[in-house]
């Protein structure tokens, strides 16, 4: 993680825990000044693809204007997931460019990270926060496993997304089973178990009747 930007999400946690009910008005502050702070810290790539999937992805009656960035540093794991700030705001990953393998798979993990931003996970995280220690923020276990089943949450409602927008949602299956590395020990993973979240997605697939239209 790199050591520049990866306060940032202390400060997200952080500043979430004292909205843990807020407005959207409140919400799209929010989310503008995380973002803020996060851009000056970053390196903007140009390449416009995943904001051009991200529009498609959230069609017509999304309730944020989408504000999509490729960025040169990576604080989404071995998968490389978007960092996904309240209000609409999404930095996405180089690396995440590089590592998928068609249009699918990329607009896979940008739904992912949509759905984030839409089910308000940054600010469902109650009064906790998480210690900062070397590198990054080392959760507590609590926060940990709530942190995972809003994972899961972000494949379940991605698999629909992709269905509505067209696309392939074995795509996410995929990209996950193939990129995501489990830590020695996964219990201070944010990330569910790979074998575990594949059958997830595996589930939701078949739950919302398979592959696109």
């Amino acid at each position: 993680m790199c050591l520049r930007v990866a306060w940032i999400l202390l400060l997200t946690v952080s500043l979430a825990a004292q909205v843990p009910a807020v407005s959207r008005e409140k919400e799209l502050a929010l989310g503008a000044a995380l973002a803020s702070e996060f851009r000056k810290r970053s390196t903007v790539v140009a390449d416009s693809r995943a904001e051009n999937l991200v529009r498609k992805l959230a069609g017509e009656a999304s309730p944020f204007t989408w504000r999509v960035e490729v960025v040169a540093e990576d604080l989404g794991g071995s998968t490389h997931e978007p960092a996904a700030f309240p209000g609409g705001y999404l930095f996405v990953p180089v690396a995440l460019m590089a590592s998928t393998r068609d249009e699918s798979e990329l607009a896979a993990m940008l739904a992912h990270a949509m759905v984030h931003v839409l089910e308000r996970h940054g600010l469902s995280q109650g009064s906790k926060t998480p210690v900062y220690i070397g590198a990054g923020p080392v959760m507590p276990q609590g926060l940990l496993a709530q942190q995972r089943s809003f994972e899961v949450e972000a494949d379940r409602r991605a698999v629909a997304m992709m269905i509505a927008a067209g696309y392939d949602p074995a795509a996410l299956k995929s990209y996950i089973g193939r990129e995501q590395v489990d830590p020695q020990n996964g219990l201070f993973s944010r990330w569910p178990v790979r074998e575990v979240r594949v059958a997830a997605i595996a589930a939701a697939i078949t739950s919302a009747g398979g592959r696109r239209p």
